[in-house]
Order: C-alpha cells, then structure tokens, then sequence
C-alpha cells in the first residue's frame, strides 16, 4: 500500500487506561487496543505493559503487517513543535510517521496526529507535548 494511502485512526480503547505504545500501534492499524496487548504480550514475553521499548513496537506492528523503518534519530535535539513546522516536501507531508518523544510516541500525518491523550486524530496546532523532545521518527510502510 503506498504511503499516501496509510491513515490515521482514530484508537480504540478496551476500557482500562490506554498506554501510548498500543495507542500509537492502534493509531496506525486500526484495530482495537486489546488486539495490539495480545500482540504486545507475545513480543514482550509477559501480561503486562507498563511501557514498550522501541523494539517491541516494532515487532508488535511486524505482527499486524506494518513495517517501521527508522528515518531519524535526533536525541532530543530539536522540539516536537520544531520538527513539525519543518516537515515540507510532499514526502514528509503524506507520510505516516510513528514520532518518540521523551518517554512518548505518537502518530502524524499530514497535518494531524494522534497519541494515547487525544485518542482520534487532531490538528497539530492543537497537539499536546509540543515542547516534548523528539527522540526517533519512524516511516510507517505496510508490508506486501
């Protein structure tokens, strides 16, 4: 599926608190936040997530089809809010990016994202920890 046509979803909860990694991973998916704990339990080798590494992310979205390929490590370098003002080619703008912020991910496109707080996409303008640091961006692509 080209990247174009990869969107944002809106997360679906499963009635206890929702955790930004399985928010994101749902974010991007479309299924429902108990499907991706299954998932995320299987990788993580437990039942319980507390918080998920970038490694179980993305074995977690392997399992759904989706591929994370890392595009930057910034190290807190620059801003969420910087990063986002400076997204703009057509390649950045259509893209479906998985962001890690300091102890956070979310989910961008366009001129939306979506993380675990908001739970369906909101304008950028509106978005909460943008002065959060960003750590890694990944480009979400589905798998063939």
């Amino acid at each position: 599926m080209p990247m174009s046509q990869l969107k944002l979803h809106k997360i679906k909860p499963d009635g206890r608190r929702t955790m930004c990694g399985p928010g994101a991973i749902s974010a991007i998916t479309g299924k429902p936040v108990s499907d991706i704990k299954e998932a995320a339990y299987d990788v993580k080798g437990c039942r319980y997530i507390c918080g998920m590494t970038n490694f179980e992310v993305e074995q977690t979205l392997l399992q759904f089809g989706y591929h994370a390929n890392c595009l930057l490590r910034l190290n807190g370098k620059v801003t969420f809010a910087k990063w986002l003002r400076d997204r703009k080619n057509d390649y950045m703008m259509n893209s479906l990016f998985l962001v890690q912020l300091t102890k956070h991910y979310v989910v961008v496109k366009g001129r939306k994202m979506v993380d675990n707080h908001t739970m369906e996409p909101v304008f950028i303008r509106k978005a909460p920890h943008r002065r959060r640091r960003v750590q890694t961006v990944w480009v979400i692509n589905k798998l063939q």
